[in-house]
């Protein structure tokens, strides 16, 4: 068995970091497209990517840790964060404005 490559470090953080982006973005682009011709089916294929994204993300993070490549998981984890502090400033400037 060939003895695996070193993978540079930081083009696959950024590739992990942009990769879960970049498939929602695709994703509901194919159900945006695909829900002007076919209006019940992308309402079912809308459903079920609500289900598969997610599961596809976990999946992904535990393989790359499982590879080796450690790099592109720190990528995955980091564009979990994204959201995560964009609510939270969400809130921060809500509570800033109006008070509580």
């Amino acid at each position: 068995m060939p003895a695996e490559t070193a993978q540079k470090s930081w083009p696959m953080f950024f590739l992990g970091f942009f990769m879960p982006f970049a498939v929602c973005f695709l994703a509901y682009g194919v159900i945006d497209m695909l829900w002007q011709n076919f209006p019940r089916a992308s309402d079912e294929l809308f459903d079920a990517s609500c289900w598969a994204l997610p599961l596809l993300y976990i999946g992904t993070l535990i393989y790359s840790f499982a590879k080796g490549s450690r790099s592109f998981g720190k990528g995955l984890l980091a564009a979990a964060a994204v959201p995560v502090l964009l609510i939270g400033g969400l809130f921060l400037i809500i509570y800033i404005e109006y008070g509580m």
